[in-house]
């Protein structure tokens, strides 16, 4: 590094230099910064095999040089051509429950890989840990408390088999929590996430997107409220919840309603139907964009994702319609227009349209699923393409039709589903759209799961193989009824409960799943955003 610079915080934002034509600027003139905490810099010297670590105090200019690792001979006779990147090997952080301050060597390089190091502060020597224990496969045995805040350190262990291609073990972090969190020590750990294609579909097919609560919308009030899903066990998780705006403070309180229309990869859709307002805002980031009002009244708005090399930018699409015929109405926040397009006959989306029935989307059904939006009616489902924004439709699955209300949804390895309750059998039919043995696509049964009463079981969503849904207590004179929401995992056929709420509170229910963080895809315009 050229020079260390330090930003004070103080109105003017400015930085200084640290080191200013000093001494400490010219002897730190070939390190690198591992990391900072308390005040305390965490330095590398790039230029002697295998790094050397120096703690500095620029406050007190107080230095502290660390001894070698025992394994700099082994370095110093593979460092004939390498590149000076010893210093994304180490990582540093501080113990808030012995109050120690920690150096960690991660073996990345060459045949280190048996043992990690570890630095203690006010110790002698670097202390050798052995990488995995005897019969484990995966997990770290640092003998330190959960409670660490030492760069992911309790996560590093996982990681060193990154670098020599094994993501098998990379994988098994125990949620997305987790692993945002440990792909953020250090700058090697975020490419490593980035650069494996085949890392993220892996990942998810072990660890599905977490439940972080439901975004309730009030019968009265002026703003959705959030219900975070209480008791996690995963600390990051819950440390997830805790540091987002799922109050949503950055939305304007001043302009009337706000209802959530439209949930999808982070992003809560609201509508204020009184000044009719739009606005996408993702509670995690906490970043708001004000959408200007379409053309035309529209209902129906569905936000889709952006591709993974244009963060930032994304689209909306809104359905109109007029009797028998519909139509879509797009926005691009890349232009910041509206599109319409044209009309749609009934008769022409479906042949079959009955010719007493004078509409042609049911209201408040439509879902999204893999670029396609399903309106699912009695006699059959219409779809609407949202690449060629072309309308078409659908048979429902055999035995479907005439039932209660069903919902459209995708597995776990996000196929197209649709779930129905069926009151007559007590169970929930779960359709999957796939190939049969002579490779025609069309709706197979796939399961069904017994449950008890469903006379009052109200379907939510379907979201990567999980139903969200609930139940309404029955209504006794005086007493408001209680509705209790349930999770089922349709690979397990598991059943949890998460939360209950009044009827009173609750009007629609959406529940909020963590997407996959922008920042762990590579962005291909700049590789290193």
């Amino acid at each position: 590094m050229e020079s260390v610079y330090v930003l004070d915080g103080q109105a003017s934002s400015k930085t200084r230099e640290l080191w200013p034509g000093g001494t400490g600027g010219k002897t730190y003139k070939h390190m690198e910064v591992v990391g900072a905490c308390n005040d305390v810099l965490c330095l590398c010297d790039d230029t002697k095999p295998g790094g050397v670590i120096t703690l500095a105090n620029p406050a007190t200019g107080d230095a502290l040089s660390l001894p070698l690792i025992p394994c700099t001979g082994l370095f110093r006779r593979h460092n004939t051509r390498r590149p000076s990147i010893w210093h994304q090997a180490y990582s540093f952080g501080y113990h808030h429950a012995t109050g120690q301050y920690k150096v960690v060597h991660v073996p990345c390089f060459f045949k280190t890989k048996e043992m990690i190091h570890v630095f203690t502060l006010g110790e002698a020597s670097w202390r050798e840990v052995p990488a995995l224990a005897p019969g484990a496969d995966s997990m770290p045995i640092f003998g330190l408390s959960s409670s660490l805040d030492l760069s992911a350190a309790r996560y590093l262990m996982p990681f060193v088999p990154l670098y020599r291609g094994k993501k098998k073990i990379f994988v098994r972090l125990p949620s997305l929590p987790s692993l945002v969190r440990a792909a953020f020590a250090c700058r090697a750990f975020l490419h490593a996430v980035r650069s494996f294609p085949t890392f993220r579909p892996r990942f998810r097919d072990l660890h599905p997107p977490p439940l972080l609560g439901l975004f309730v919308r009030h019968c009265v009030g002026d703003i959705p409220s959030f219900v975070p899903l209480r008791g996690l066990a995963d600390p990051d998780q819950s440390a997830v919840v805790r540091g987002s705006d799922f109050f949503l403070t950055r939305v304007p309180d001043d302009q009337g309603f706000w209802n959530v229309t439209n949930l999808r990869d982070g992003y809560l859709l609201l509508h204020n139907w009184e000044h009719r307002l739009f606005a996408a805002y993702s509670p995690l980031a906490g970043v708001l964009h004000r959408i200007p009002a379409p053309p035309e009244a529209v209902r129906e708005l569905y936000i889709l994702s952006p591709p993974e090399e244009r963060h930032g930018s994304f689209r909306l699409v809104c359905v109109q319609e007029d009797g028998l015929q519909v139509r879509a109405v797009v926005f691009s926040s890349d232009t910041g227009e509206w599109q319409v397009l044209p009309w749609a006959e009934a008769a022409a989306i479906n042949k079959n349209h009955p010719e007493d029935d004078k509409h042609c989307l049911p209201p408040r059904t439509g879902k999204l699923v893999d670029g396609r939006i399903y309106w699912t009616r009695h006699d059959y489902v219409i779809v609407l393409d949202t690449a060629t924004l072309q309308f078409s439709s659908m048979d429902l699955p055999p035995y479907m039709y005439g039932q209660k209300p069903f919902v459209v949804g995708e597995t776990k390895d996000d196929k197209l589903c649709m779930v129905c309750a069926i009151d007559e059998e007590d169970t929930i039919a779960v359709w999957v759209w796939r190939a049969d043995a002579d490779r025609v696509e069309k709706w197979m049964l796939d399961k069904e799961v017994e449950v008890e009463d469903l006379s009052t079981l109200k379907l939510v969503a379907v979201k990567q193989g999980f139903v969200h849904l609930h139940w309404m207590a029955v209504e006794e004179p005086g007493i408001v009824p209680l509705c209790d929401f349930f999770s089922l995992c349709l690979e397990k056929e598991e059943m949890k409960k998460i939360f209950s709420l009044y009827e009173y509170e609750l009007e629609w229910s959406y529940p909020y799943i963590m997407p996959w963080p922008s920042s762990l895809v590579c962005n291909k315009v700049n590789p290193q955003i």
